[in-house]
C-alpha cells in the first residue's frame, strides 16, 4: 500500500492501521523523523509528491494508492491546487505499474452530482466554503478530474477530522454528511477496508463519526 501525506494527522491513522491489518506500507514523505515509531516498519521514499520521480519510485512495488494530502501553510504557493496537482500525476503514472486503485480523503464540502443535504450537510458545506476556500476549490477541481479518469478511484468526504481513536463504525452515505466530525481512527479504518471493496469504487461517500 503506498500512503501519501503519511506524516499528517490522517496518514499516521492510516500508517498504523494498514500495518495492524498486516499490510506491507510505502511512505512518501519529505521528512522521515516524523513517521515515529513507524520508521522501522514502513518503507520510506524521501522525496516530494510533485516531483514525478520520486511518484514513481513509490509505486514500484505497490498495488493500491491512498492519499491524505493537504495544503501545508509554510510551502506557499507550493500548496497551492496541491490535491489536483498530485492526483493528475498520479493518474498519469499509476498504469506504467499496473496500479488501478487509488482512494482520496478529501472534504464534505465537495459537491457531486446525486447530493441531497441535510440541514448538516448543508452547514457542513457551507462552512467549508467560508473557511477553507481555496482548500475546496483544490478538492473539487480534484474530484472532477478523478470522475473522467479511468483510475479505480473512491473520493472519501470528510468533515472536520478528530485526533481520536476507532470507538464504533462511521456513518456512511452517498447524499449527506450526518455530523460535524469524523474520528482519523474511524476514518483510517474505512479507508483500508476500501483495499478490498468495490462498493464505493467511482462513488464519492460522505463519512462522519456518531457522538
Amino acid at each position: 500500500m503506498a500512503i501519501l501525506g503519511a506524516t499528517g494527522l490522517t496518514g499516521g491513522y492510516l500508517v498504523r492501521e494498514a500495518l495492524e491489518r498486516g499490510y506491507k506500507v510505502r511512505a512518501l514523505v519529505r521528512n522521515p523523523d516524523r513517521l515515529g515509531w513507524q520508521t522501522n516498519d514502513v518503507s520510506i521514499i524521501v522525496g516530494d509528491a510533485l516531483d514525478p520521480a520520486a511518484l514513481r519510485k513509490l509505486l514500484e512495488g505497490s498495488d493500491v494508492v491512498a492519499s491524505a494530502i493537504g495544503p501545508v501553510r509554510s510551502d506557499g504557493d507550493a500548496a497551492k491546487m496541491i490535491s489536483t496537482n498530485v492526483s493528475r500525476l498520479l493518474i498519469d503514472i499509476m498504469p506504467e505499474y499496473a496500479v488501478s486503485r487509488y482512494i482520496v480523503v478529501s472534504g464534505a464540502g465537495v459537491e457531486v452530482s446525486g447530493d441531497e443535504l441535510s440541514v448538516t450537510g448543508w452547514m457542513v458545506r457551507t462552512l467549508a466554503a467560508l473557511r477553507f476556500p481555496s482548500t475546496l476549490r483544490d478538492k473539487q477541481a480534484e474530484y472532477e478530474m478523478l470522475a473522467r479518469s479511468n483510475v479505480h478511484w473512491t473520493l472519501v468526504r470528510c468533515p472536520l477530522i478528530q485526533d481520536e481513536k476507532y470507538q464504533r463504525p462511521p456513518n456512511v452515505s452517498l447524499t449527506t454528511v450526518s455530523s460535524f466530525h469524523v474520528r482519523a481512527g474511524e476514518l483510517a479504518s474505512f479507508v483500508i477496508d476500501q483495499l478490498q471493496s468495490t462498493e464505493f469504487i467511482g462513488q464519492s461517500p460522505f463519512i462522519a463519526s456518531f457522538h
